[in-house]
């Protein structure tokens, strides 16, 4: 793997079940998915999208909470050359419609409904798109969602004008696998588009490469020497930059195991740490609070874990200590994360065996394939130590730019 090569999600994944066919790819529940399993899921799906006429360029939103049915989605409409749309999976009506509205999304992909939530997704599609409780074709015609073609629902229960992703797998069958195989997908090829708010007006949408994915998700696996053999909690949701590059890819690219939970809760995540082995586990600082709080937390082995990434938030230092602590924390030699969408995740990390000091008064130092500077943002120059500016970043993870927004 060069360097100057860059893998397309396609091909991370393929490379994944070549090396490791028999590794979990993923555990969730008491499901066991390995890579050749992921990997002939995923090319079944993509054909099926294939013939419903989807194909390179085409938005394809995916609102579900994190599943396996999520990744089967996720490597298929990248195998086409086709541009993952990330959905809130908490999301109601309103910001659904300005997803599938902004986007131009060609294709809607979902489940019936979240049980562990109590969320009904068929119902929230009626209130917005209620052409899918008449029309019969199984494909959307809607003035008020031009570009929208089709909906596809993962669960027991659809409307009359979605189709079940097993219906789009069967008409797949049809399609000849060399059909796929033809397509090829670029590095500097659009593979996902997240929101993100920034901190005026409406969400924008992030457009990142396949390159850019890969690039740093090599600088996780590089950082926190990161191998094949990892076992990594996924308490984070896929719609995120947290969970889409430092969980999907970074493990995709690893041929490790993602063990994943649908929503995160801390008696869960200690019994999946405890029973699968896990060695990372990365997440936003509340988490690990409620973990090390919890009354239980004594009652788990938890020796398994090695590193992880802490982000989003401030890191108390006494809570530090407590993850630091192999006696009676967590015993992980865990990083501090400063990132962002528009770069791919993280642009600055603490490093392993760094002092606790530099951990909780720092996010670190800027990852190897970037470059960056704190310059003035009324000026553009770059700021003198100890004064305060803004970041600037350049590298190869940099997004492609904002959807439609260009300025």
């Amino acid at each position: 793997m060069s360097v100057n090569n860059p893998l397309s999600l396609g091909e991370m994944l393929d490379a994944a079940a070549a090396r490791r066919a028999d590794t979990p790819a993923i555990v969730l529940k008491d499901i066991r998915i390995s890579y050749a399993e992921l990997a002939a899921r995923a090319d079944a799906f993509a054909r099926g999208l294939l013939a419903l006429g989807l194909g390179p360029g085409d938005h394809v939103v995916i609102w579900m909470p994190n599943s396996v049915e999520w990744n089967v989605a996720n490597f298929a409409i990248a195998k086409i050359g086709a541009v993952t749309v990330t959905c809130n999976s908490r999301y109601k009506g309103v910001e659904l419609e300005y997803v599938l509205r902004q986007s131009d999304a060609k294709a809607l992909v979902m489940m019936d409904r979240l049980e562990t939530a109590g969320i009904d997704y068929r119902e929230i599609l009626r209130s917005v798109v209620p052409d899918v409780l008449w029309q019969q074709d199984r494909r959307i015609v809607s003035a008020k969602f031009p570009e929208l073609r089709h909906v596809i629902v993962f669960g027991a229960e659809h409307d009359p004008g979605c189709l079940g992703a097993d219906a789009v797998v069967r008409r797949g069958a049809k399609v000849a696998p060399g059909e796929l195989a033809k397509i090829r997908v670029a590095p500097e090829a659009p593979a996902a588009m997240l929101y993100t708010s920034g901190t005026t007006g409406a969400p924008k949408g992030c457009l990142l490469s396949h390159g850019n994915f890969w690039y740093k998700a090599r600088e996780y696996l590089a950082l926190h020497e990161w191998g094949p053999d990892d076992r990594c909690l996924v308490p984070v949701p896929y719609f995120h930059i947290f969970g889409a590059l430092g969980c999907i890819t970074a493990n995709a690219l690893a041929g490790s195991t993602q063990v994943v939970m649908e929503v995160f809760d801390p008696e869960e995540a200690l019994r999946l740490i405890e029973r699968e082995r896990v060695t990372i586990f990365s997440g936003v600082p509340t988490m690990f609070i409620t973990i090390l709080g919890h009354p239980g937390f004594r009652d788990y082995n938890l020796r398994s874990l090695r590193t992880g990434t802490i982000g989003a938030a401030p890191v108390p230092v006494e809570m530090m200590r407590k993850i630091l602590d192999r006696e009676h924390g967590l015993g992980m030699d865990a990083t501090v994360v400063y990132g962002l969408t528009e770069a791919t995740g993280g642009t600055h990390f603490t490093r392993l065996g760094d002092p606790i000091e530099q951990r909780v008064s720092t996010v670190g130092r800027v990852t190897p394939e970037l470059v960056d500077r704190i310059v003035d943002p009324t000026t553009g120059r770059e700021c003198a130590i100890g004064t305060e500016g803004e970041v600037c970043v350049k590298g190869p993870s940099l997004m492609l730019g904002y959807y439609k927004q260009p300025e």
